[in-house]
């Protein structure tokens, strides 16, 4: 046989196992990225339950330390009893979910979804309007501590 063909097959088999070799790593290095990517959005989604849960704690906490600015019935309460944005500037009374959304930011609104299974909505919303301020802290306290446990943050 020709030494040049015995080089040529080579080469070609060479090749075979070259790209099974680059397909199988292509293959574990999407399936790593992947993880990694779950992993990040599993990161993402327990720093942002992490910051729902300090929000709370602190909301919880500026009721106990100044009652009068807890209020029912709207998110937030400017100085003349007007519904306004929690983190509007003119906001001088909240609820217990207004006061929460305050300590989140600018954009608190982004944090629906995680407040809404950490904190359930609903259910804090009609603790504060119908329960009071009192029940409204303990919720809201209760709702930091599990997700502080569970999350270690």
């Amino acid at each position: 046989m020709d030494p040049y063909v015995k080089i040529e097959m080579f080469d070609r088999a060479g090749d075979k196992a070259y790209r099974d070799r680059r397909e199988a790593d292509a293959d574990r290095y999407w399936t790593v990225s992947e993880a990694l990517r779950t992993n990040e959005r599993m990161r993402e989604e327990r720093d942002r339950t992490c910051l729902v849960a300090r929000a709370a704690a602190q909301a919880a906490s500026d009721f106990e330390a100044t009652p009068d600015i807890w209020c029912r019935g709207a998110l937030a309460l400017d100085q003349h009893g007007h519904a306004v944005e929690p983190n509007d500037p003119n906001a001088v009374q909240w609820c217990a979910l207004g006061r929460t959304y305050y300590h989140m930011g600018d954009d608190p609104y982004r944090y629906d979804s995680v407040i809404d299974y950490t904190l359930d909505v609903e259910h804090v919303t009609c603790t504060n309007d119908e329960g009071g301020r009192r029940p409204a802290i303990h919720l809201l306290r209760k709702a930091a501590a599990r997700v502080q446990r569970v999350l270690s943050c």
